[in-house]
């Protein structure tokens, strides 16, 4: 669907929820904006939405942003995380199928509108697509050249003896990337391109298609002095710390909530370490490796952003734009 189309459709459903005074659209230039029961909001229509798009500050280009005007960002479909993190003052979202949730807070904090609604069936676009490159396997050859930017200019037998994807299917996502301009090719040579838009949607699509695909199991802290000095816990070869308890490892900037880990190895051999047991609701959420190597502690700063951003929690996401500055710079 054009952005015309998403926007049109995603209004339509709105409005048919809305049982009073309908929203309308106008437009300043080629900017669209719509007015919601007297209140203005400027609409940025993304068909492919990622929460990293929806954290980042607005470009200039956007349009005139005055103190009356706030941001709504519509898109196809808006997944439970982007409404969920909608839920934060100034982040409003809708989409296609008539999920939304839209608020209108003073700058005194009083929240003067608030609009809900979640559950609706995803809208399926028809249009024609190249191949899709953010589903299971195309993620995991995305991964492995986001982690090194050389990487997409190797054969395409290295790339599949690296992520273990067939080599049709590396083909395959390398030439929907360059469709979708994610990889440019220049005198037989290829280059990765709007990195940061690519890592956000990894990022997105890894923990609503992949990463649920990965869970094993959990475990929790046999005791509350375990929790505690969880940094000292001698994790089995094999065992990598992702998300909020990477972050805590390499600078202390959060404590964690979850402790994630990934493992190639049996989840049950961490009880080997005597600190854990095992608990369908406990902290400790262990996931399936999908890549080979690793020779510290921790994650790829790829999959560790990717963690704290699939959270929709504030203090991860603030986290996981400090891994994306300082650790995925190359990326920006």
């Amino acid at each position: 669907m054009s952005n015309q189309e998403i926007l049109n459709r995603a209004v339509e459903a709105l409005n048919s929820n809305l049982h009073r005074e309908k929203a309308t659209v106008d437009y300043y230039g080629e900017i669209p904006y719509l007015t919601i029961m007297g209140k203005r909001f400027l609409c940025v229509v993304e068909p492919n939405l990622a929460l990293g798009v929806m954290i980042d500050k607005i470009p200039d280009h956007y349009g005139p942003v005055d103190r009356d005007t706030r941001i709504l960002f519509v898109t196809v479909n808006a997944t439970p995380k982007m409404l969920e993190l909608a839920k934060l003052p100034d982040v409003n979202v809708l989409d296609c199928a008539g999920n939304f949730n839209i608020q209108y807070q003073q700058k005194n904090g009083n929240i003067v509108l608030m609009l809900a609604n979640k559950g609706e069936k995803a809208v399926e676009d028809t249009t024609a697509k190249a191949y899709p490159i953010f589903l299971d396997k195309g993620l995991k050859v995305i991964f492995y050249l986001l982690m090194d930017k050389r990487n997409v200019g190797r054969p395409y037998r290295k790339i599949m003896d690296a992520t273990g994807v067939a080599i049709g299917t590396v083909k395959n996502v390398i030439d929907g990337m360059i469709y979708q301009q994610f990889v440019r090719v220049e005198k037989n040579k290829r280059f990765l391109t709007n990195t940061d838009r690519l890592l956000m949607l990894w990022a997105t699509n890894y923990g609503l298609n992949l990463k649920p695909k990965l869970f094993q199991t959990r475990f929790a802290f046999r005791d509350e002095e375990k929790r505690r000095k969880w940094k000292h816990l001698e994790l089995p070869e094999g065992m990598l710390w992702g998300g909020e308890t990477a972050v805590a490892l390499k600078d202390g900037f959060i404590t964690p909530g979850e402790f994630t880990l990934y493992s190639d190895v049996p989840p049950a051999t961490l009880m080997k370490t005597g600190a854990v047991v095992p608990d369908t609701d406990g902290e400790i959420a262990v996931y399936q490796k999908f890549w080979t190597g690793g020779d510290t502690d921790t994650v790829p700063a790829v999959l560790i952003y990717a963690d704290l951003m699939d959270t929709a929690n504030g203090r991860c996401i603030e986290a996981a734009q400090k891994i994306k500055e300082n650790e995925l710079e190359y990326l920006l």
